[in-house]
């Protein structure tokens, strides 16, 4: 009987220390297939700044993060050079200040992607115009919305994209009780500020 007992206990040990080691050679494996799988940022359509000075490209007058609306003052170019209207598309490729730009660090329509845990709001284009500020709102910027007592229905949304026809309007990241009390106010009589 304590043969048994003993025999028995030698092989549920085996057993789970044959268990422990397939959970970690299945993680492991699964670590470096992903790892693998992930193609680098230059396969992604994105041109290092290095070789972008061999194309025809502009020269950033201000720092452009992904979903940023390009302005008539954001990009220089060479006098000399037969150059792409980029006004009013999007950046694709972040860009900062003083790197090249060339068209293919752009694209047709911004990609919207919230982080976890939080939702986004497309506040209307009227807000923006009424409450001045529809010429310098853009990617990445912080913003507070008022509602009709004066204080701040929501703090600190950031604005993910400018989405533009006749007139621009922000897409805002915010947290989704914000988006709730902002949803429940008179659109008419929002205002918005930009936090410095």
């Amino acid at each position: 009987m304590r043969r048994l007992r003993q025999s028995l206990s030698i092989r549920m040990a085996l057993l789970i220390l044959w268990v422990v080691f397939a959970w970690f050679a299945f993680s492991n494996l699964r670590i470096k297939s992903e790892q693998i799988d992930r193609p680098p940022m230059t396969q992604l359509g994105c041109i290092p700044s290095a070789d972008k000075k061999t194309l025809p490209h502009g020269i950033a007058t201000v720092a452009m993060p992904l979903n940023w609306r390009i302005g008539p003052k954001d990009v220089a170019w060479s006098s000399k050079e037969n150059y792409p209207d980029l006004i009013g598309r999007y950046i694709g490729c972040k860009v900062d200040i003083g790197e090249p730009v060339v068209e293919r660090d752009v694209v047709e329509r911004p990609v919207i992607a919230p982080a976890d845990g939080r939702a986004t709001y497309l506040l209307k284009s009227d807000v923006v115009s009424r409450s001045g500020v529809s010429s310098s709102l853009n990617t990445g910027m912080r913003v507070q919305i008022f509602g009709v007592t004066g204080a701040p229905v929501v703090d600190d949304a950031r604005v993910l994209a400018m989405i533009c026809s006749d007139q621009c309007s922000p897409v805002l990241e915010m947290t989704s009780a914000e988006r709730q009390l902002l949803m429940r106010e008179n659109q008419a009589q929002l205002k918005l500020a930009v936090r410095k």
